[in-house]
């Protein structure tokens, strides 16, 4: 029989995943992240998750496991889902310069999905009030209602994160962010990850209505006064 020192980083003979013992402050931050967080017996939770996610077995879908207590995160392997996501939907944008001018208008939400693992994330960047070009401070939704500071977009070109932010350099949210913002920046987003608003202008924040500035975000009046600012 194999004996585990408490506390010890381990991989569970059973399930054949890594436990990883974390603070109760880093589970709240990989629960921020959007890692599943379940409370109880381990080897229960687990099968309880891999269920949910059509597999045979807990290895099938959980790469590693983070351990506070008896409150466990989840670390979910990429796997492709059965969701389908539309192309051509009226809130998916799919041009890579509109995703730009729409991260960029000023009062910006939208999420992004990654289609191969499912994660997703949402994000709000607003303008420095009463500058034209920016800064452009960035926030992740990390409750139904509440948007967290992560960083801030300089010139309109580069993301720094904060080391006044709650949330961590190293936070797959703020990883997303910065990944997702270099390659719009670039024009290579790649097909996998899709961009999708919430059907208001990303500039003034009211509900789009002309079948052209739902497909890109901006109304038209919002439009008409970014392209005579350039």
């Amino acid at each position: 029989m194999r004996h585990i020192k408490l506390f010890e980083d381990f991989t569970d003979p059973g399930m054949g995943i890594p436990i990883i013992n974390v603070t109760r402050e880093r589970l709240s931050e990989l629960e921020e992240e959007g890692l599943p967080v379940r409370t109880g017996v381990v080897g229960i939770e687990a099968n309880k998750m891999a269920e949910k996610k059509g597999a045979g077995k807990p290895l099938d879908v959980i790469d590693k496991i983070y351990r506070c207590g008896n409150r466990f995160a989840f670390e979910l392997k990429e796997m492709e889902i059965l969701e389908t996501l539309s192309p051509g939907d009226p809130h998916l944008i799919e041009d890579n310069k509109d995703r730009l001018n729409f991260m960029l208008a000023g009062n910006a939400r939208f999420t992004v999905k990654n289609t191969q693992s499912g994660n997703r994330f949402t994000y709000r960047v607003r303008k420095l009030q009463g500058s034209e070009d920016g800064p452009f401070f960035v926030s992740v939704l990390t409750s139904p209602d509440m948007y967290t500071f992560i960083g801030t977009v300089f010139d309109g070109k580069r993301f720094k994160h904060s080391p006044k932010s709650r949330v961590g350099q190293d936070a797959q949210s703020v990883r997303t962010f910065d990944y997702v913002f270099r390659h719009v920046l670039a024009g290579n987003l790649p097909a996998s990850i899709q961009f999708w608003h919430e059907g208001k202008c990303g500039k003034c924040g009211r509900t789009l209505t002309v079948p052209e500035s739902i497909a890109n975000g901006i109304g038209p009046e919002c439009a008409k006064r970014m392209r005579d600012r350039k």
